[in-house]
């Protein structure tokens, strides 16, 4: 386990990696939709519904400043996983 700022600088990293993941999904998709629209036709298989979970850091109020990365929970109603 690391200290408080070793552990924020590390997680901070991850998170920017989950939000420009998120984001480039969403682009995919959107391509995806337009390229479906455009060809009036639909590809011969079956496109997943994925996405990536939200994540953000938290700090706690304290002098040791222990930095957690919390993530979204994934419920039954979701679906499948």
């Amino acid at each position: 386990m690391y200290d408080g700022p070793k552990q924020r600088e590390l997680l901070t990293t991850e998170i920017d990696c989950a939000c420009w993941a998120s984001a480039l999904m969403c682009l995919i998709y959107q391509f995806t939709e337009w390229e479906n629209q455009s060809c009036s036709t639909n590809p011969p298989f079956e496109i997943p519904d994925m996405w990536y979970i939200n994540v953000v850091l938290a700090v706690t109020n304290n002098y040791k400043q222990e930095t957690y990365l919390l993530e979204e929970v994934i419920d039954k109603e979701d679906g499948d996983f």
